[in-house]
């Protein structure tokens, strides 16, 4: 996956590849998530480990809507397995969208890429509404 605009009409293309340079913003945006519906304590050296996986292509796959500086949305997508099975999947780990942009299309844009990335790598998609 190049890090352009995925070009289809079905809303993934406004979602972008995260990079390093959107780091400290996600991790703001993983902050307020887990202060909206954290079950357990946020252990930030765990999540930014699981970031740079992200952002170097290790089993892992963060979309984001807007610009660097002022992201909206964000999803994050690994490649794992079910615990009962020897076949990989792309499962969503986290999907955020900030407050203000809730009335957005945006949660469904996220939707839209994530299908995009597991039709795109033959995978099957986990996901929660």
């Amino acid at each position: 996956m190049s890090n352009r605009l995925l070009p289809d009409d079905s809303g993934a293309a406004c979602v972008r590849l995260a990079t390093y340079a959107d780091e400290d913003e996600i991790m703001r945006i993983c902050r307020m998530m887990w202060a909206e519906n954290g079950q357990m304590p946020m252990c930030e050296r765990k999540v930014r480990e699981m970031l740079h996986e992200a952002f170097s292509s290790k089993g892992g796959i963060i979309g984001v809507i807007g610009a660097p500086g002022k992201i909206e949305a964000c999803i994050f997508l690994r490649i794992g397995q079910i615990w009962y099975s020897d076949e990989f999947n792309l499962s969503e780990y986290m999907s955020f969208v900030l407050p203000a942009h809730r009335k957005s299309r945006n949660a469904l844009n996220l939707v839209e890429f994530a299908k995009k990335c597991a039709y795109d790598l033959g995978l099957k998609l986990f996901i929660t509404i």
